[in-house]
């Protein structure tokens, strides 16, 4: 038989249920400060103007009017009207409907077969030093114009090399 205890005093009400097994036992709390801790053993529906908090171990959960957000210690999952954010540590993905940013201290990209980026405006690579390179052929080409510069020094090497 489920034991029920209410208690209510200038701090709030707290309600307890005791079941015949764990999966039975629910504890509900209430203060007057209009802050709220709920404990079920199983499933429960909250609703609320501005935001919901759960905890759990090292893991919170915020629901918010402006959207959601996943937390433990080192890692961060955002969602909002028009983005959603993915972060652990200094790492970051970022899409919105502006577009996808990706900043890390190292980004790594593979394709086992083929890895395509293109774009019908600008494409661009820099860095300190950028390598291109392939195994086996290389084409570079270009519609209009193509422009190989450097301000120290050019070099191109093959057998045989023509330029013009």
């Amino acid at each position: 038989m489920p034991k029920h205890n209410i208690a209510m005093n200038s701090d709030g009400i707290n309600i307890q249920t005791n079941g015949s097994s764990d999966d039975q036992n629910c504890q509900v709390s209430y203060t007057g400060a209009g802050q709220a801790t709920q404990k079920f053993s199983d499933s429960s529906t909250t609703e609320a103007v501005n935001a919901i908090d759960f905890n759990c171990g090292d893991y919170h959960l915020q629901v918010h009017k402006d959207g959601l957000q996943i937390k433990n210690n080192s890692a961060t999952i955002a969602l909002g009207d028009d983005s959603i954010t993915l972060s652990v540590g200094n790492s970051k993905i970022e899409l919105s409907t502006d577009g996808i940013t990706i900043s890390a201290k190292s980004v790594t990209i593979t394709g086992t077969e083929s890895l395509e980026a293109s774009s019908s405006q600008t494409l661009k690579l820099s860095g300190g030093t950028t390598d291109i390179g392939a195994s086996t052929g290389m084409s570079i080409k270009s519609s209009t114009t193509l422009t190989a510069e450097a301000s120290l020094q050019a070099s191109f090497k093959g057998m045989p090399t023509s330029i013009g």
